[in-house]
Parts: C-alpha cells; structure tokens; sequence
C-alpha cells in the first residue's frame, strides 16, 4: 500500500509526503528520522492521507497537493477528519456509532427480513432471498476495510440509553471528494418511531458542517412511500425519476433526490 499524506506540525504548518507505511512514518517525523522541517517542527499529527496505486502515482499527487494554497491543503484536511477517528454522533435518542462485534446477530437478522430489504434493491421484484449461510467477512470487518479505503462511513444506529442496534445508515460514493450519497434501513421492529428522520437529519449536518460536502444524493425505489416521506421531511428536493435503472442487483424504477450546501435543512 501507498499513500501520501499531510502532517499538521506544532506551529500549525502542514508538511506533505508519500510513503509505505504510514503509521510508521508519522512516527518517524516524531523521533526525528523524517524530513528535515519535521525535525525542527516536531511534534507533528497526521491530519490527511490517500491510498495511492503505486509509488509514481504517490509522487505525482505529493507534488499535486505541494502545489495547493494552504487554504486548499485545509478543505482537504477538513473532509479526511472523519477517516483518521470514526465520528460518533448523537441524537435526542438515539447514537451513531462504530459496528462491533456484538451486532453481528442483529445484523444478520435484519439483512435477511425480507421487508427490511424489499425496497434495498437486493431483490428482484417478487423474489426472496434465501439465505444459504456461505462463509463471508464480518460486518465488522468489511465496513472497517471500506472506512480505510475512504469509500464508505457505516454508522450502526443505537439506542442512546441501551445501545440495542436498531439499523444503519451510512454516506458512500464519494465523488471529487465532496459529493456523496447517503443510505439508511431499520429494522422492522422500530419502524413508524421517526428514529430515520431523526438520524438521517443528523448525518446531513455531519457530511455538510463536519466534512464539507457540498451535495449529497439519496435513491428511493419507486414504491417505497415511507422513504420517500422521510426523505422529503428532511429537506431533499426531487430531482428526476430514473426509469429501469441499475442499483446494486437490480434494474429498478427510482426518484433521485438531491440536496446542496446552500439548501435550507
């Protein structure tokens, strides 16, 4: 693996470089074995990295990001914050947080009901899924790999009083770095409670205020009336019907619903 990262120093510079192992690096500039301004700007943190093909591509985009205006180096920085710590978030009843060990079962319970799933594009209409029990990843192990590739958050949705899962929501397909989607399912046990507006409104703020997107996107299966509701309350504006398109598994009628910074939530 290759990255190239951003270091913020003590005096608030920000130093950039590329390299093989990144934990190892950042310790490195701490002992004084990296570059020579890290040594007299020491203690140092990371405070941004990308996973690079290979090391010219690393070197290309060092000599990229060198190239930016510290105030361009800071939009960066400001979005990758929530993939150097997981960010957890609560609401008047709810958290959302990392997936552990423990919501294994609860997840599995949820992915195979079928009514959780009917409008999750997992099916094809009419069909039912048959769980045939093959060996896979966790839970736990296939969200952690896709939260260090940068390419999804999965917050696990969770009483506030007695952490019990109750479902997931989760931002993915980041684009140009400030534009992602957003998804979400509960299970069926809590439905008509209001916990996915309340959840949903709360990874809207984090992904505007917190990481800087600038638009975010959510599809909705033609059909699915309790989403769309959801969906609506929360301030998204209906942009187009998508007629047969494909969506995960599927090809299905959907409305793509858009949202903008400069949206009133």
């Amino acid at each position: 693996m290759v990255y190239v990262y951003i270091l913020r120093c003590k005096d608030n510079s920000l130093y950039c470089g590329w390299t093989n192992d990144l934990q190892e690096r950042v310790l490195a500039h701490n002992e004084g074995r990296g570059g020579k301004y890290t040594r007299s700007h020491a203690p140092v943190k990371l405070a941004y990295y990308e996973i690079c093909q290979d090391k010219s591509a690393a070197l290309k985009r060092e000599i990229a990001i060198k190239a930016l205006t510290k105030a361009q180096k800071e939009e960066l920085i400001k979005m990758n914050e929530a993939f150097l710590n997981f960010p957890e978030i609560e609401t008047d009843r709810l958290k959302l947080r990392h997936i552990a060990a423990k919501d294994e079962a609860a997840y599995d319970e949820m992915t195979y009901d079928y009514d959780v799933n009917n409008f999750w594009a997992c099916y094809k209409p009419g069909e039912r899924f048959v769980h045939e029990g093959k060996e896979a990843p966790t839970w736990e192990a296939q969200y952690a790999e896709k939260y260090r590739k940068k390419s999804m958050i999965n917050w696990v949705i969770a009483d506030k009083n007695t952490d019990e899962f109750l479902g997931e929501i989760f931002l993915y397909k980041f684009k140009n770095k400030y534009q992602a989607e957003v998804g979400y399912r509960l299970k069926k046990a809590v439905w008509g409670k209001g916990y996915a507006s309340e959840v949903l409104k709360a990874a809207l703020d984090y992904a505007f205020s917190k990481m800087g997107m600038k638009r975010i996107e959510v599809r909705c299966l033609k059909g699915n009336d309790a989403s769309r509701h959801v969906i609506e309350k929360c301030g998204f504006v209906l942009e187009g019907t998508v007629r047969n398109g494909a969506i995960i598994d599927i090809f299905y009628d959907y409305y793509l619903y858009g949202m903008l910074d400069t949206d009133e939530r």
